[in-house]
């Protein structure tokens, strides 16, 4: 078998949110098991340190936070340094009896109790950081001018960044998000049939080419195909902004434990989706508000294309009256054709359902169906325009396996004239039943108000939920 794979900007922004999740959520894991096995702080000179080490414990008091104005940090400060946008305060803090190290300050609430310090009025400050390597070399000569501090018990090849584990968690929530908002936006677009397509080694899937043989005006089948796609933008649109609703509660949450900017841009894509979906739905106000403020909205176009197509199909109808309508029986001669006839018929519910049983055959099994069942091809003029197939289960008890028109000929009462055919050429028929999808509304109207079927019992082929129709004479 070979494949073929078509990916659209859908499938590169699912990918994206999936590549990012999956980020997200391990760093936040290993991040989360860092901390799990934390350093006690105030036991540090018994350790060897290493970056990327997670320290915590009680601060009792700092030695000292400034230094002198000759020991700038990048241009930025002489008491605290700007890392990713965020404003950290050098503090020298004790670790053990004898030994300091510096640790950077972030958070308004860990200053505050600090300097509390300095006003006699401290008490003991919890801390959570990270080991890292210090930014720029430490004023030796600064430490020395302080009384009773011994530089040599100053741990200055590292420093302690504060950091907040409970963020831990909250990483690894964002990631499962995306993570869920991937995998949905995967399965909702049909999974993995929606962009890796099975081709056969004989045949490879025609997308409407048996079309152009025919020598008619292709105004309506141009309505209907520029109708299906319209309809699948709404309802990709209508999917997006559903799954947008999470986006924008988690885009709160995000403000209140994790990053504003973050969490901003998590609100407007959310409210972007939400809007676009509103504006493009059926809803009475979001047509009247598209109406008046002349913005695009797909229901509006959808609206306009289906009057254009009972336009054209009333006009296609009254030329259709003079139509040559006959009927020749199939044999396997005629199997490339039928592939052919079946593939262009059958395109739409292949693309709507990710399979179609009718679509995609190879030559060698028309050939072997044709062999298995009675099959006739419809003809305009001699030009192919439909196929019939029927199975004769026991006698007198017939299955309709295949009725079709391809597309630039549906509307014009083919189809009703060749079920009449077939009728006619299986005089002795007791019971005719056939299958087809529950949710294709134009065919159930066709089989009952045109042929005279019967509704039966709905069961699930695979994925799809299909109707039995039957017929008694």
């Amino acid at each position: 078998m070979k494949y073929h794979v078509s990916i659209t900007k859908r499938e590169i922004l699912t990918g994206i949110l999936f590549i990012v999740g999956v980020l997200l959520f391990f760093h936040g894991v290993h991040s989360a098991y860092k901390c799990t096995r934390a350093l006690d702080l105030n036991t540090l000179e018994e350790r060897e340190l290493r970056e990327g080490v997670c320290v915590s414990g009680n601060i009792d008091t700092y030695v000292v936070k400034h230094f002198p104005e000759n020991n700038k940090f990048h241009g930025v400060g002489q008491s605290y340094l700007t890392l990713l946008g965020k404003s950290y305060d050098f503090y020298t803090i004790p670790v053990g009896k004898k030994s300091y190290i510096c640790i950077l300050a972030n958070s308004k609430s860990l200053k505050e109790q600090l300097e509390a310090f300095e006003e006699g009025h401290g008490e003991k400050v919890w801390f959570e950081g990270e080991v890292i390597k210090p930014f720029t070399e430490l004023n030796w000569r600064w430490y020395d001018s302080i009384e009773g501090f011994h530089t040599e018990n100053l741990i200055g090849s590292f420093v302690i960044k504060e950091t907040h584990f409970k963020k831990n968690k909250d990483i690894i929530y964002i990631g499962v998000l995306l993570l869920a908002v991937a995998i949905l936006r995967f399965l909702s677009s049909g999974g993995m049939k929606n962009f890796v397509m099975e081709e056969t080694e004989d045949e490879k899937p025609v997308y409407n080419s048996h079309a152009k043989i025919y020598n008619s005006d292709y105004e309506l089948q141009a309505e209907q195909m520029q109708l299906r796609t319209l309809e699948r933008r709404l309802h990709s649109v209508k999917r997006n902004a559903i799954l947008c609703v999470p986006l924008l509660l988690a885009g709160f949450y995000i403000i209140y434990r994790v990053s504003l900017l973050f969490g901003i841009l998590f609100i407007v894509i959310s409210i972007k989706g939400i809007w676009k979906g509103f504006i493009n739905s059926t809803n009475t106000a979001a047509t009247a508000l598209a109406r008046k403020c002349n913005l695009k909205s797909l229901s509006i176009e959808i609206e306009e294309h289906k009057r254009n197509m009972e336009k054209l199909a009333e006009t296609e109808k009254s030329e259709g009256t003079n139509m040559n309508i006959s009927y020749r029986k199939a044999d396997k001669d005629d199997a490339a054709l039928l592939v052919e006839i079946y593939n262009d018929s059958f395109y739409d519910d292949y693309v709507r359902y990710g399979m179609c049983p009718a679509y995609g055959k190879t030559t060698k099994e028309m050939e072997d169906s044709i062999e298995d069942s009675i099959k006739y091809i419809i003809l305009n003029d001699a030009v192919p325009v439909g196929a019939i197939s029927v199975f004769e289960e026991k006698k007198g008890y017939y299955y309709l396996g295949c009725l079709c028109v391809v597309p630039p000929y549906q509307g014009m009462g083919i189809g009703t004239q060749a079920f009449q055919y077939m009728l006619s050429e299986c005089p002795d028929w007791k019971q005719i039943t056939l299958v087809t999808p529950a949710d294709k509304e134009q065919n159930v109207k066709f089989y009952t108000e045109r042929c005279g079927f019967q509704i039966g019992d709905k069961m699930m082929d695979g994925d799809v939920e299909v109707v039995n129709f039957y017929m008694n004479r």
